[in-house]
C-alpha cells in the first residue's frame, strides 16, 4: 500500500536519470524507481555507442519502486558512486569500468 502511495505521489519525478562521469564520453543512467545502473557510452572518434548495465538484476521489484526511489552520488573516485535507497536508507557501491570484470553494484549497508 505504501509503495502505491508512493507512486502516486511520484508520477512528477523521472524514472531513468543520466548522471556524468569524469570519462567524456561515459554517463551513468539510473532506473530511479527499481535501482538499476546502465554504462551509457556514446561515440566520438573510435568510440562505438553502448548501453550496458553494471550488473542484470534490479534492487527493487517493480510492485516495491517507485519514481525517485534510488539516486546516485559521485565520489571523488571517478570509477565509484553511492547509490541510496531513499525508503530504507540502504547504500550500495556502484563501479563502472570499460572492462566488465570491475563492474560492481554492492551494498555497503549490509556489508
Amino acid at each position: 500500500a505504501f509503495a502505491k502511495e508512493m507512486q502516486d505521489a511520484t508520477k512528477v519525478l523521472p524514472r531513468y536519470k543520466l548522471y556524468p562521469t569524469e570519462n567524456i564520453y561515459i554517463l551513468l543512467k539510473l532506473d530511479t524507481k527499481r535501482g538499476k545502473v546502465w554504462m551509457v557510452q556514446y561515440g566520438g572518434g573510435s568510440t562505438r555507442p553502448a548501453e550496458t548495465p553494471i550488473k542484470n538484476y534490479y534492487i527493487a521489484s517493480d510492485d516495491e519502486g517507485w519514481n525517485g526511489r534510488f539516486e546516485l552520488y559521485p565520489t571523488k573516485n571517478m570509477y565509484n558512486f553511492i547509490m541510496v535507497d531513499n525508503y530504507d536508507g540502504e547504500t550500495y557501491q556502484v563501479q563502472w569500468d570499460t572492462d566488465p570484470s570491475y563492474r560492481v553494484i554492492r551494498s555497503i549497508t549490509n556489508n
